[in-house]
């Protein structure tokens, strides 16, 4: 980050005049349908200036997963809001249609689908590790760009032309966890990770983080599922005294686990786990005061910050009177992102404009930049080339269109409530995944 410290006065500039001219704008972002025409992206790369610009955004909308993707869909108003406020995109008015996968992949497809042959988008958002299997090579092979929420490491390496991760890897966990372990002075680790292929795909990312920060592995058992006994493998990580173990298990073994490793003098051995660890599920399953004591959590940064984040909180919360839901932010810079890529390729249609979208992003000596749509607006059309750094993460996207973001070590009570102990920036993580 400290290539853009220079920049913050600048991009601190002109927040307060783009968001006050929100407020005259809340009905724009009301996500009800609006100018719909048939046709997907060829309809919309041929929609004439002064209509509506369409956006898709596709999540778990309803039923006990719906506040996931609420989170997505308000990050995107609010965005939405703020590229109105500045006259829109080419001079179109921006709208959004919410579209419901009930974060099921085999709705996911009919979902995406009719999207793309009713709804005469220009853009996609959402999709998440629950949805996108089917449907999102659906949509990028209509060669419609996509923005979503995608953290499974089985797709790190393979790119989607079309497609742009918002979540870092999951395997970026791991790097997250040894980057942790480093800061607190630990040198010597356990790794307890049990055989489900989540846990499984962490593994390599800490090794690879271990050895780049000079810490030392000293005990990696093979944790089984599904037993009663765990005594074998607690005893093998007694007998490395590591400094602290690094974990994620099943919240229904978890119990189990620290049962036996209290009884077999383990209980004062420090945990960090990974973010599934920070759940409300897994804080139950193994006591909220032994988590106080024993467990810290890696998860990824769920609030907005720098420059970028001033302004999307104010215009989040006046448009939905409640602080920023977690990671609504990154859908935030996603419709950014989005919006001004089309107007440095002067063109709506996602065949074109795909190609701005790491030009908006990339960071380079030769580059201002830039914290809100208003600002990038102004320096496109200005002749200048311009980096979004973002509310939620850099936005700097490696080959694959995978973002690193910053990550945060938090502990969490029962409730899911946590509290943050300290930050994992992604600069560092990117030094440690490479």
């Amino acid at each position: 980050m400290g290539s853009f410290i220079a920049s913050l006065a600048r991009g601190r500039r002109g927040m307060a005049a783009a968001a006050a001219a929100l407020i005259t704008v809340l009905a724009s972002c009301s996500g009800a349908p609006a100018g719909t025409a048939p046709g997907g992206s060829a309809g919309a790369a041929s929609a004439s200036p002064g209509g509506t610009l369409n956006v898709g955004l596709i999540a778990s909308l309803a039923g006990q997963f719906a506040a996931n993707g609420t989170s997505k869909l308000e990050g995107a108003k609010a965005a939405v809001a703020e590229i109105n406020a500045a006259g829109g995109i080419l001079g179109h008015q921006v709208n959004i249609i919410p579209v419901d996968t009930r974060n099921d992949p085999v709705d996911a497809v009919p979902a995406a689908r009719q999207m793309l042959a009713t709804d005469n988008v220009s853009l996609v958002l959402g999709f998440s590790v629950a949805d996108y299997q089917n449907a999102l090579p659906i949509v990028d092979q209509d060669k419609m760009v996509s923005f979503t929420y995608i953290g499974s490491p089985s797709i790190d390496h393979k790119l989607f032309p079309y497609s742009f991760r918002m979540q870092p890897s999951d395997a970026v966990v791991g790097a997250a966890m040894a980057y942790y372990a480093k800061q607190k002075g630990y040198t010597k680790l356990a790794l307890v990770f049990d055989a489900v292929e989540g846990a499984q795909d962490l593994i390599p990312p800490i090794e690879q983080a271990a050895k780049v920060l000079g810490l030392q592995i000293v005990a990696k058992p093979s944790v089984p599922v599904n037993v009663t006994s765990y005594e074998s493998e607690i005893l093998e990580i007694v007998k490395a005294k590591p400094d602290a173990m690094l974990m994620q298990l099943q919240p229904q073994e978890a119990g189990t686990f620290f049962n036996q490793l209290q009884g077999l003098g383990g209980d004062k051995i420090p945990v960090i786990g990974s973010d599934l660890t920070a759940a409300p599920e897994w804080i139950k399953a193994i006591g909220a005061s032994r988590a106080a004591s024993q467990l810290t959590s890696i998860i990824p940064s769920s609030g907005a910050s720098g420059p970028a984040g001033e302004t999307f909180t104010q215009t989040y919360t006046k448009l939905f009177n409640h602080a920023p839901r977690t990671f609504s932010s990154h859908f935030y810079d996603a419709m950014n992102v989005a919006a001004l890529a089309m107007v440095d390729a002067k063109s709506i249609d996602p065949k074109v404009y795909v190609n701005k979208i790491t030009d908006v992003t990339d960071p380079g000596p030769d580059k201002t930049v830039v914290y809100t749509y208003a600002d990038g607006l102004k320096a496109l059309q200005a002749g200048k080339k311009i980096k979004y750094y973002g509310a939620g993460s850099p936005m700097t996207f490696n080959k694959f269109h995978c973002v690193t973001g910053s990550f945060e070590s938090v502990q969490a009570n029962a409730t899911g409530k946590t509290s943050i102990l300290s930050q994992i920036p992604a600069d560092a993580l990117v030094q440690l995944t490479q």
